[in-house]
């Protein structure tokens, strides 16, 4: 990430679970080029107040796992976050 700062990396679905969501966030903290979103089926609603807390939601892209996932849940979210 430091080698290519003009190539955006955007650990698919932050991370999923667990440690990955937590290295996915660490990651972003640390790089510029690093993004995060919240696409799939990740239904950890206090995962979104918590990149809200880390300062991160400027990174966080949209994304649904469309058409796997309805967009209305993810947007909800969106929402919620204002």
């Amino acid at each position: 990430m430091e080698r290519v700062p003009a190539v955006r990396f955007v650990p698919a679905h932050s991370g999923g679970r667990g440690e990955g969501r937590r290295e996915a966030i660490r990651l972003a903290q640390q790089h510029e080029n690093v993004y995060m979103d919240f696409g799939g089926d990740i239904y950890c609603y206090p995962y979104f107040e918590e990149l809200a807390a880390t300062g991160l939601l400027a990174k966080v892209l949209y994304g649904t796992d469309y058409p796997w996932m309805d967009t209305r849940s993810h947007l909800t979210w969106v929402y919620k976050l204002e």
